[in-house]
């Protein structure tokens, strides 16, 4: 991020779309519907959103089943999925490699590990894949010597969501 807080980000025409949809429109003066300003407001809801899904808070996930989910996969590139895989995330778990040879977890019941996913909301099953996602890419900054990512406001994402 550079000195003024501000980046410049590509988007594709959908997603330019989307946030017209929203009243977003280009304009150097910014206001309460300038792009910038409702591309923000949709992050801070995305957020929002994914923080309230957490399957811990809802129970609807094990913890011991979430780790795992984690686990599995943070070995498939987690930031790499699309919809179609999450809204498959229960086959797509069982398709990992280490579904077999996951770490510690030799006890787990497959059977009811992959029932509690498929189970799991859209949204559920997105916030699982953003955590794996948080975890995987502070643990490859970790391996590179580099710290843990931060907000904007110095605060570390490491162990929270943005705000």
């Amino acid at each position: 991020m550079n000195s003024k807080g501000t980046i410049s980000v590509q988007l594709s025409q959908t997603n330019l779309e989307f946030l017209a949809a929203r009243g977003a429109h280009s304009s150097r003066g910014g206001g309460n519907f300038g792009l910038s300003s409702v591309l923000r407001r949709n992050v801070e809801l995305w957020c929002a959103v994914l923080a309230s899904a957490d399957p811990r808070k809802s129970g609807s996930l094990s913890p011991e089943h979430l780790e795992l989910a984690i686990e599995l996969l943070s070995k498939r590139d987690p930031w790499l999925l699309n919809v179609f895989e999450v809204e498959r995330l229960d086959l797509l778990l069982e398709s990992c490699p280490t579904w077999d040879e996951a770490a510690g977890y030799q006890a787990v019941d497959w059977a009811a590990f992959r029932e509690a996913i498929a189970l799991l909301s859209f949204i559920e099953r997105a916030a699982v894949v953003d955590e794996a996602i948080r975890r995987s890419v502070n643990t490859k900054r970790a391996v590179q010597g580099l710290g843990p990512l931060r907000t904007p406001k110095g605060k570390s994402q490491a162990s929270g969501r943005l705000p």
